[in-house]
């Protein structure tokens, strides 16, 4: 459309799937699973709500200046230039910047803007910053299709991977702490299952087809 017109979108994805958009401006976003997002573009600026789920975003170097907005229940992340993660959580919003610099405004706090530069991972509330660690600044495994574990607790692993099925998964509470470590496609999740509870020794017990448990083997 013409410039200075505004519009708006919504976007989701389905569970299981990862979804490529280009936006209006070249700005290229990736939703992960069962993610949604809505989009909405004026002359003082880009805003994307990120409402349910994660979505990595590339910004290519651009004629336009105008600055990208990318609101959570949590906050704001501000970025001109830039490649970043958002993933929602329940209580808080996890920021990861791969390239450039993001500035983030949690939406209660009043100070100035707390600036991320690449390889560092924020998690923040309305009050303010919960956690900021160092990480790779690489491109996450979800964006090409993969699920990384390295040494992963298996509870948080089923967590992680419980997001990319339907129905209940889940492992008895006794192996919970078993640690899980390898690169899984994402593009079958029976097949992740079944890998694990093969190199762990476990059984899986399918009640139903969306409904599975992790269980220690019988002898």
């Amino acid at each position: 459309g013409a410039m200075g017109q505004d519009w708006r979108a919504d976007y989701h994805s389905r569970i299981g799937e990862q979804r490529r958009l280009t936006l209006a401006d070249g700005t290229q976003v990736q939703l992960n699973t069962d993610s949604a997002l809505n989009v909405a573009f004026d002359q003082q600026a880009r805003r994307l709500r990120l409402v349910r789920g994660e979505m990595l975003i590339t910004r290519p170097a651009l004629a336009d200046s105008r600055p990208l907005w990318v609101d959570t229940e949590h906050g704001r992340l501000e970025s001109t230039l830039a490649q970043f993660n958002v993933r929602l959580h329940g209580q808080h919003t996890q920021a990861t910047v791969y390239q450039g610099s993001v500035a983030l405004q949690p939406a209660l706090h009043a100070y100035p803007p707390i600036l991320l530069g690449a390889g560092e991972q924020a998690s923040f509330n309305q009050q303010g910053l919960l956690a900021r660690q160092a990480v790779a600044a690489v491109a996450p495994a979800w964006s090409q299709g993969m699920l990384v574990a390295q040494g992963q607790p298996l509870a948080a692993f089923i967590e992680d991977l419980a997001r990319y099925r339907r129905g209940h998964l889940a492992c008895d509470p006794a192996l919970a702490g078993l640690r899980v470590s390898g690169t899984f496609p994402l593009e079958n999740t029976d097949k992740i299952i079944a890998a694990v509870a093969e190199t762990l020794q476990l059984e899986v017990q399918h009640f139903t087809r969306y409904w599975v448990t992790l269980k220690p083997r019988m002898a």
